[in-house]
């Protein structure tokens, strides 16, 4: 898992990505041109990470998705 749009692949594409996290695919686009996810998901306001966890099909924790892909604060 390089980059974010390398883990959606890996979870079913935008479209499932999406459905999952209960965000419109224009979210999980944006999530992907900034390389980050939401600030929300560190907040406790969202689960994404989990819901993209259960869809991979290789094993990630959603720890390490939330880690690995942390906004900077150049981004949030």
């Amino acid at each position: 898992m390089n980059s974010l749009r390398e883990l959606v692949e890996q979870a079913g594409g935008v479209g499932a990505v999406s459905k999952a996290c209960g965000v419109s695919i224009r979210a999980v686009y944006k999530w992907i041109e900034r390389g980050c996810l939401p600030r929300t998901e560190y907040t406790g306001e969202t689960s994404h990470a989990e819901a993209i966890a259960r869809l991979s099909p290789a094993v990630f924790e959603a720890s390490d998705i939330r880690n690995r892909f942390m906004p900077s604060k150049n981004t949030a």
